[in-house]
């Protein structure tokens, strides 16, 4: 079975971002494959697996993933616009 995530960011430079954050943390991939591209500013990730309790693990480990990389985003944007980290 094989199926699709597409996921749109502001900007094709923060998708590229995310591409590469994600290519580092994709070790849990044992039972299913995966490959990840940008089109645009959409970062596209194709799975492929051989049951359903893979697909869904693999899909589920990158949502959290995905998770974390615009919770930076957020946190980033935030430092940004405050002009100063939390603390200083």
């Amino acid at each position: 079975m094989k199926t699709t995530l597409e996921i749109e960011f502001k900007d094709s430079g923060a998708a590229k971002k995310a591409l590469n954050s994600l290519k580092q943390e994709t070790s849990f991939r044992k039972k299913s494959t995966a490959s990840m591209k940008i089109r645009g500013k959409t970062l596209v990730i194709e799975i492929e697996a051989g049951t359903f309790p893979a697909m869904r693990a693999t899909v589920h480990s990158y949502l959290r993933l995905l998770n974390v990389v615009f919770s930076v985003i957020n946190i980033t944007k935030k430092v940004i616009q405050d002009g100063h980290t939390e603390g200083s």
